[in-house]
């Protein structure tokens, strides 16, 4: 039925009821589509909800991969882990370039402090000097990907789509120029639009 109705050209807000009937149901091919990009009444495209989890998917899929190789091009040399102590003698790390994973979070550290520094098996991050500068310094991903699923992360990436002349500009700014219901607090679609308005 939505394909019958052709929407207008009126500008946005419009209350025109073609133009709420044909929304409707591109706000349900937002949510429940499997596809990445819907258009809109102008012809714009946009990203599904699909596309948006898959889009945060492959840049947090890059931004590993960039970490590693990152890593390795840093001449970091890694010494597993905190927990299992450091694996050279006396448990000593003596180099600026070694590195020990925290298991519990999967975070690396360099030591920023004096050398050499002896790390003993059960040691975390904070039982060994503790974190900042002079101390354990943060040099993996980990605390990233926390920061990116936070409430605030899409505020911390930027984005630059593919456009001539076409600017960067946070995922948060992308995303914040549509509203959906489903951006309102409510259980059912009716309290979520009411709350929206």
């Amino acid at each position: 039925m939505r394909q019958n109705v052709k929407p207008t050209q009126e500008p946005v807000p419009s209350s025109n009821i073609k133009d709420l009937f044909f929304n409707s149901g591109l706000l349900d091919i937002w949510a429940t589509s499997l596809e990445h990009k819907y258009i809109d009444r102008f012809g714009n495209c946009h990203l599904t909800a699909a596309g948006m989890e898959w889009l945060f998917k492959e840049l947090v899929e890059k931004f590993k991969v960039d970490m590693n190789t990152a890593i390795v091009a840093a001449g970091y040399i890694t010494i597993d882990s905190f927990q299992k102590g450091a694996d050279l003698p006396n448990n000593e790390l003596t180099q600026r370039n070694h590195i020990l994973r925290d298991e519990t979070t999967g975070e690396y550290f360099r030591w920023d402090g004096d050398l050499p520094k002896q790390v003993l098996a059960g040691s975390t991050p904070q039982s060994t000097g503790g974190i900042g500068k002079g101390a354990w310094v943060n040099v993996g991903d980990a605390s990233l990907r926390g920061d990116i699923k936070s409430s605030d992360g899409a505020s911390i990436i930027g984005i630059k789509k593919p456009f001539t002349n076409s600017i960067k500009r946070t995922v948060l700014d992308c995303l914040s120029e549509e509203v959906s219901p489903f951006d309102f607090i409510g259980g059912t679609f009716t309290e979520k639009m009411q709350a929206a308005v």
